[in-house]
Parts: structure tokens; sequence; C-alpha cells
């Protein structure tokens, strides 16, 4: 969406009731305000997540750190494919709520 200042600000759709920023929703943010900001050529400096079900709203403030991981990111994913093998479990602590559980064991 584009604000009255100007700012544009992506909004993402979840059909989730938590009430914070999963790391995982966090890194596709990363890398959707990454893709906009090369297309566009515009700064993307926060993001909205919308919870579909509560209707609530979720304001995701990025930073310029976390944009520069995201090639370190992607690499490790690529790394993931390549071997066409899973990560190693991480403990619950680490992995809190986790939209892939069910692939590692966690469930």
């Amino acid at each position: 969406m584009e604000l009255r200042s100007g700012e544009l600000v992506p909004v993402d759709v979840k059909y989730s009731d938590l009430g914070f920023v999963t790391r995982a929703w966090r890194k596709q943010m990363v890398a959707y305000a990454v893709l906009l900001e090369r297309v566009l050529r515009r700064r993307i400096e926060r993001e909205v997540i919308f919870l579909l079900p509560s209707r609530r709203v979720l304001w995701v403030r990025l930073t310029a750190e976390e944009k520069r991981e995201l090639p370190k990111d992607l690499e490790r994913m690529r790394k993931v494919i390549d071997s066409d093998s899973l990560p190693p479990k991480a403990s619950r602590e680490r992995c809190g709520y986790c939209e892939v559980a069910k692939f590692c064991g966690k469930s």
C-alpha cells in the first residue's frame, strides 16, 4: 500500500491468529522488501502483516542488517535444496512456532 506520505508499505495476509511475527514471516518480509526495492527503486522500511481471522495488523520494521543478511540466507537455502536433504533439527526453544514442524518431526 502507498501511504499519503508516499511511503510504500508491503502487506502480507496470513491466515493465522498468532500475536507475534515469526522468524519465518520476518525473513519472508525482508525478501519482499529487497525485491520491491530492486524493482521499484524505492526504499522499504516497514511492512504490515494482516492476520485474517482476527483482522489484526502487525507492523514490522525492517533493518538494513536484515536486508544485508538475505543473500546468506538464500545461499543456505540453495545448499539445502542442492543436497536434497533436510537441515538438522533445532531445539524446541529455538523453533517456537514452526510452520514446517511436520517435516522435521518436531510436531
